[in-house]
């Protein structure tokens, strides 16, 4: 009933009742002659109608087929870029368990890992990050595996996990996540040099390192508004520390190592896009 209201509002079966019968059937060819008006006029609409319920049903069909996992793992994705990194962890979890194609479980894993480090969840991502590994990945999976057993083990160029987040492990990560690695070169520039240099980490009024300084909530957001800033995308400071700036500031309690490697990942995330 419903779909003869929509085709009766189309016009088609006041085409079909109104214009049919004014044709001139004689001039026309015999076949055409040999079909009655009358039939035409009751038969066609019903036609109209039963194209109309077959199309639908072929759009129906259509929509209720699952995703493909390549389109799940799109959307996966997307969530990790816009900092929804909880649904990130649902849905990359899903495509794994869904998928039969090793590289697209390597490239969700190499997420899932990143996803769980910005949520702060070290273990979770160790784990992923190896999960990748052991299918095959030699590049982002292992990239950040790296960084997180320098952080585990307490190198000093790195992260570690440690209570207090000090200006000299926070130079370290931010070279290795951003700038390709810290110098090798034993005259070259430290960590902290680097980073200075980039114009993300503030100098210290007397232009020493003060690299077991450590770092307040307000501090990591001025580093974490200026690696954002330079990458065009400034007003994204307050989705990687909530709250904002006011909120930060209020923390007078200096960050730890665990939330700061979080933070930066979430920075990385906004920054690279990928």
């Amino acid at each position: 009933m419903l779909l003869s209201q929509h085709v009766r509002r189309a016009g088609i079966t006041q085409l079909v009742e109104y214009q049919l019968p004014k044709l001139k059937v004689a001039g026309s060819s015999p076949v055409a002659r040999s079909i009655p008006h009358d039939f035409m006029r009751r038969t066609l609409p019903s036609i109209i109608r039963l194209a109309a319920l077959v199309s639908i049903a072929a759009v129906l069909a259509c929509s209720s087929a699952p995703p493909s996992p390549r389109s799940q793992l799109d959307r996966a994705v997307q969530s990790f870029i816009d900092g929804d990194f909880t649904t990130a962890v649902k849905e990359l979890e899903a495509v794994i368990a869904a998928s039969d194609d090793p590289v697209m479980e390597r490239e969700a894993y190499a997420y899932l890992g990143r996803a769980h480090m910005a949520l702060g969840e070290t273990d979770l991502a160790v784990d992923a990050f190896n999960r990748g590994i052991k299918l095959g990945d030699r590049g982002p999976c292992m990239a950040y595996l790296e960084i997180l057993k320098q952080q585990i083990e307490g190198k000093p160029s790195g992260l570690h996990m440690s209570d207090v987040l000090t200006r000299g492990q926070l130079a370290g990560a931010i070279a290795r996540m951003f700038l390709g690695g810290v110098s090798t070169d034993p005259e070259g520039p430290s960590p902290i040099t680097q980073v200075e240099r980039q114009g993300w980490l503030p100098a210290m009024p007397d232009g020493k390192d003060h690299a077991n300084e450590p770092v307040t909530y307000a501090a990591l957001y001025v580093v974490a508004s200026r690696i954002l800033h330079d990458s065009g995308a400034a007003n994204q400071a307050d989705h990687v520390m909530p709250g904002g700036y006011r909120a930060a500031a209020s923390k007078t309690d200096p960050v730890s190592g665990t939330e700061g490697l979080a933070i930066l990942e979430r920075v990385r995330s906004l920054t690279t896009k990928q």
